[in-house]
Formats: C-alpha cells, sequence, structure tokens
C-alpha cells in the first residue's frame, strides 16, 4: 500500500527525528557580543571603503553618460561612501 503524501515536517516528527541544524538544547547559551561584533564589522568594511567608492563613483559615472545621452534635466548627482564609525552604528 503507497505511504499517504504528507508535509515532511509531520513525517519527521512520526520518526521523532530533528532538525539537524536547530540549536540543540543542550548547549551553551553564550551571549551575543554586539560590540565586538560592530567592530569586526567597521573593519572588514574599512579594508573595502575604497572599493566601494570605486563602485559608487562607477555608478555616478554611468547615471551621468545615461542623463546626458538622453537630454534629460539633472541639476546633480551626488555619491558618498559612508565612513566606518558611520557604518557601524547602522551595521
Amino acid at each position: 500500500m503507497a505511504e499517504e503524501v504528507r508535509p515532511v515536517a509531520a513525517r519527521l516528527v512520526d520518526r521523532k527525528e530533528t532538525n539537524p541544524l536547530a540549536p540543540d538544547e543542550r548547549a551553551e547559551r553564550i551571549p551575543f557580543d554586539f560590540e565586538a561584533h560592530r567592530k569586526a564589522a567597521i573593519e572588514q568594511y574599512n579594508r573595502r571603503r575604497d572599493l566601494y567608492h570605486e563602485f559608487a563613483d562607477t555608478i555616478r559615472s554611468i547615471l551621468a553618460d545615461t542623463i546626458k545621452s538622453r537630454s534629460l534635466g539633472v541639476n546633480d548627482i551626488q555619491m558618498r561612501v559612508k565612513e566606518g564609525d558611520s557604518f557601524g552604528k547602522k551595521g
């Protein structure tokens, strides 16, 4: 006889299997260090900041060329790359 078609979750519960990606309830709970994460994120961002500036400048150039080729009236196109500390407040 064919097995009843049911959602995978229901079959897992019946087999008493658990999600291997779910947190282990026996695992020690370690509080997340937001300050260390912020500092690491700022450091990684600052290492790539020049690249982000190049990206922004390239996009600005593409927009300017496209606007000019279509004779659109635009006063200014601005771009900026965040400072590391500002990024850290948002990240």
